[in-house]
């Protein structure tokens, strides 16, 4: 199973060690298709390493933007209007489905990175989740697994919410300067 894993640690030298094992990490069970490791600073993602594993062209296109999105959306310049949108989906499934509380996947993994800490950002595909585990058993680390699908779709659905209101912002500016044009 493909999943995103965030390993949230105190410590930097924790994740800058585990970062360096897990980049070495052969095991039939695990395989890392990428890692970022960031640090929260003031709502920004700071990347203070990278890794893509080596290999198969079609793997690397299709797994390479992952984290890439995810910090963008985070932090990157559409971050507030994906934001908004998830308190609108929010709200909406709220009014539909009183009885059920939704917390988008997104929406919970930017809540997990915290101010001032630091940040392993896992994909990899495992079958046995115990090979991750046991690299970090012995540190003050904790670990959230995603499905990669599930994070992918609201990815896209991000993406699409961005363009939509990108599309929306330039019509409506573009009626307020031929109002504004016509009133001259």
């Amino acid at each position: 199973m493909k999943n995103v894993i965030l390993l949230d640690f105190k410590y930097q030298h924790d994740g800058e060690d585990i970062f360096s094992k897990l980049t070495h990490l052969e095991s039939k069970e695990s395989s890392i298709q990428e890692m970022a490791f960031v640090k929260e600073d003031e709502g920004n993602l700071d990347i203070l390493n990278q890794y893509q594993r080596e290999g198969d062209s079609k793997v690397d296109t299709l797994t390479g933007g992952l984290i890439g999105a995810l910090i963008g959306i985070f932090t990157g310049p559409f971050g507030w209007l994906f934001w908004g949108m998830i308190g609108l989906m929010v709200g909406a499934v709220w009014d539909n489905h009183k009885e059920k509380q939704y917390t988008s996947i997104l929406e919970e993994m930017s809540q997990n990175i915290h101010e001032g800490q630091y940040c392993l950002i896992v994909v990899a595909d495992e079958s046995d989740l115990n090979v991750i585990n046991q690299y970090v058993s012995q540190l003050e680390v904790v670990i959230r697994r995603y499905d990669y699908a599930d994070i992918k779709h609201e990815i896209q659905e991000a993406k699409k919410f961005h363009q939509s209101l990108a599309h929306k912002a330039q019509a409506l500016l573009l009626q307020r300067k031929n109002d504004s044009s016509s009133k001259s």
